[in-house]
């Protein structure tokens, strides 16, 4: 009765019914003094038939034993030898001069072959199987980077040596070079004493 009341009043008489069907359901529930009353009434009915109104302490069960699995020694992984380096294999032995020498037997284009017979500005450094030919000079590199020259004298330096080799051209003399020595009286000499004159 008292929930068709408040399904009168409430805008929401679909919860109101909701919870008067749970209340129904579980007495536990009811707040009212009449589900007071029932609730008190059943713990006096279980008193007199000697059951006791607290509920009795559970026995504890012994604790599970947790047995460790001794696992197997992890054998540590043996050590690998350190790689050596690999030493730099020896050039072929033919000096620099015996390769220019026969580079002028004609393959080798004469603008070309003047630059390169030049001692002064070039030099052959053997690495391996690979010859490699520095330029000091700028122009002279320029000169002689070219398909057709770099051709001849690969097939050169091959037929002299007996196997078949690599020839690259770099700008710039290798490290063991010592720089060029400027001569004396250059232009660079002549345009030092011009800005002094200058001041």
């Amino acid at each position: 009765e008292q929930a068709v009341e408040e399904c009168k009043r409430s805008g929401s008489s679909r919860t109101v019914a909701e919870v008067c069907l749970i209340r129904l359901c579980d007495p536990s529930l009811d707040g009212s003094n009449a589900g007071l009353a029932a609730r008190i009434a059943k713990l006096e009915s279980l008193v007199a038939q000697g059951v006791p109104a607290q509920p009795q302490e559970r026995e504890e069960l012994p604790p599970i034993p947790v047995v460790e699995e001794e696992l197997p020694p992890v054998s540590e992984p043996e050590p690998q030898p350190e790689p050596q380096p690999v030493a730099a294999q020896p050039g072929p032995n033919v000096d620099w001069p015996r390769l220019v020498a026969a580079m002028g037997d004609g393959r080798v284009s004469p603008t070309a072959y003047i630059w390169l017979k030049n001692a002064d500005n070039v030099v052959g450094v053997w690495q391996g199987n690979t010859l490699t030919i520095h330029f000091r000079d700028e122009f002279a590199y320029g000169q002689t980077n070219k398909p057709d020259v770099l051709r001849a004298i690969t097939e050169v330096v091959s037929g002299v040596v007996g196997t078949s080799v690599t020839v690259e051209l770099r700008k710039g003399m290798p490290q063991s070079q010592p720089p060029k020595a400027q001569a004396k009286g250059t232009v660079h000499d002549l345009a030092h004493f011009i800005q002094q004159k200058q001041k």
